[in-house]
């Protein structure tokens, strides 16, 4: 099974149970999820299915589908409620107001009362002074976008900040500190007190091992500078998911064709590691892509009304 983004409908993640699955859009949505579920054996309905990007474009603008940019919207919207887009206050407030247009379109004093933005969620926590200053925004700035425009508006935006497309892993650092390691389109970060105190690009990235719960980075950097980065996992399973994770990502975004993929091991002389290839197409493939299969069972104007229903009730989220 593979999960990516796509110029066409993106491959997405079903959430049963708390649990994320990776489903492939080339195989029936119902035998997929059917398949899961008996897979747990105690899973009970009703099941609530959450949607979320894997793989986030590295230009949001070249994907070709608008319901495709609408799900990559609706997922970095979501990132930056739950506090996963860092960002300074002045792009905190254009990236919020942009969501107000696309929303609610044009400001109308007959329509938006005086302290109207509060009765949106955008972050986890913000003051009133951000709620003011998103709203002159909103009423000064971008009057006569349409909702498509202010959503490509607010990808664009995104894309340029450093923690665009992160799903932060927890660790701590030799020293005993917490950090989050993650993988984004453009390369491998490290975040520490909601700054990112290393960045390594996918060319720069030579290898990625793990033994045990200990996780390390191989990289060259210019003038043939060699880093190696060490950091500790929780448990030795989540120290395994990281690191599949990286592999993954490194060959979905640094190669040029799918066949140039390669199994990757982590053992070495005194450690028995794993093996793990990633399986799918590589983003260069997927944006050049220009007709995708979709499944009979899929109809895109009702997945877009349940994304719209799963939106109002708060549950467009991840385990």
């Amino acid at each position: 099974m593979q999960s990516c983004f796509s110029s066409k409908l993106v491959f997405k993640d079903v959430l049963i149970k708390a649990l994320q699955y990776t489903l492939c859009i080339c195989i029936t949505l119902r035998q997929q999820v059917l398949n899961h579920v008996n897979f747990l054996h105690t899973a009970q309905p009703p099941f609530t299915m959450c949607l979320r990007v894997k793989f986030y474009p590295p230009d949001p603008a070249a994907l070709k589908e608008e319901i495709t940019r609408y799900l990559v919207f609706l997922q970095i919207k979501r990132d930056l409620y739950h506090g996963r887009l860092l960002c300074k206050t002045s792009d905190a407030a254009m990236l919020a107001a942009y969501i107000l247009q696309a929303e609610i379109g044009d400001y109308d004093p007959g329509k938006h009362p005086e302290g109207y933005s509060s009765k949106f969620q955008f972050f986890p926590k913000h003051s009133e002074k951000l709620e003011r200053r998103i709203a002159e925004i909103h009423k000064t700035e971008l009057i006569g976008q349409t909702p498509e425009t202010a959503e490509l508006k607010f990808l664009q935006k995104a894309q340029m900040l450093e923690t665009y497309g992160v799903d932060p892993h927890p660790c701590k650092d030799v020293s005993g500190n917490p950090a989050f390691l993650a993988f984004t389109p453009f390369g491998f970060v490290v975040l520490q007190g909601n700054k990112r105190v290393h960045f390594l690009k996918w060319d720069e990235v030579t290898k990625l091992k793990f033994e045990g719960k200990t996780f390390h980075i191989y990289a060259n950097q210019k003038e043939d500078k060699k880093i190696i980065l060490t950091y500790f996992a929780p448990t030795p399973e989540a120290c395994k998911h990281l690191w599949k994770c990286g592999v993954e990502n490194q060959a979905f975004y640094k190669l040029e064709k799918s066949s140039q993929v390669r199994t990757v091991s982590s053992s070495n002389l005194f450690f028995k590691g794993s093996r793990f290839r990633y399986s799918g197409r590589v983003a260069k493939e997927v944006m050049e892509q220009t007709h995708f299969p979709i499944p009979n069972d899929i109809n895109l104007n009702l997945l877009l009304i349940i994304l719209l229903e799963v939106e109002k009730l708060l549950i467009f989220r991840c385990a």
